[in-house]
């Protein structure tokens, strides 16, 4: 209902009465003259409507996305792999492998450290514990674990001297001090062990066994395959 007033004054009741009826429906706006600059109109497109309030696109707040299904996939496998081809590398301090010349059961014995090249071109750290003056004593070659070193064939040192055969360890490309950046469970590896059998066998060594643990056995195995198939047999242990 009009107040007298209004009705004396018909284009400002109507004003009023307006703006009343906005404001029970929710619609009221607020006069143009009161909206700042850059404030979206109420038919704005940009202005949404969330559980029946307006919001401003001025608190939209960018998501970020989310990794696919394929990117996870993908860190998961390079994971896996990397675990297998590229273990830690086992550091040490050569001073680790003992002196290079020591005594054992009243004879002399001496350390040689040496670099091998493999087939691709890679340096392979070796050390040949013998006796003095060595005249092609019976060799065992000891191979490495995965994730390890020759710094392992120490433990089988005092076995070999006692039983008069000399020792030969080395780190296979990829483990220790060696070149390389990858292993592959005996497969290239096979190749590194052919190199140092090449070389004792240059030097006069005739009889060769080999004592590999884990990753050194796999490489062993595949080796003595490749000899039999040559004819080359090369003892293995």
């Amino acid at each position: 209902r009009q107040s007298p007033a209004l009705r004396d004054r018909p284009a400002e009741g109507a004003a009023l009465s307006g703006r009343l009826a906005a404001a029970r429906t929710g619609r009221c706006q607020k006069p143009a003259a009161l909206r700042r600059a850059g404030d979206p109109s109420p038919r704005d497109p940009r202005r949404r409507t969330t559980m029946g309030a307006a919001t401003s696109t001025e608190n939209a707040q960018p998501s970020e996305s989310a990794p696919s299904y394929w990117s996870i996939m993908r860190q998961g496998y390079e994971e896996l792999v990397n675990a297998i081809i590229r273990p830690p590398r086992a550091d040490y301090d050569p001073a680790r492998l003992g002196p290079t010349e020591f005594e054992f059961c009243g004879r002399s014995y001496r350390r040689e450290d040496l670099v091998l090249r493999n087939a691709r071109g890679l340096a392979l750290q070796c050390s040949h514990w013998a006796p003095l003056n060595s005249k092609g004593e019976p060799c065992v070659v000891f191979l490495h674990g995965n994730s390890s070193a020759r710094l392992e064939g120490l433990n089988q040192l005092s076995v070999c001297l006692g039983f008069g055969l000399t020792l030969f360890a080395f780190d296979c490309a990829g483990s220790g001090r060696s070149e390389g950046d990858y292993v592959s469970l005996g497969y290239w590896e096979k190749d590194d062990l052919k190199t140092v059998v090449d070389h004792l066998r240059r030097h006069g060594v005739k009889k060769i066994g080999v004592w590999g643990r884990s990753m050194g056995a796999v490489t062993a195995l595949l080796h003595q395959a490749r000899e039999a198939s040559q004819k080359n047999y090369t003892f293995v242990g």
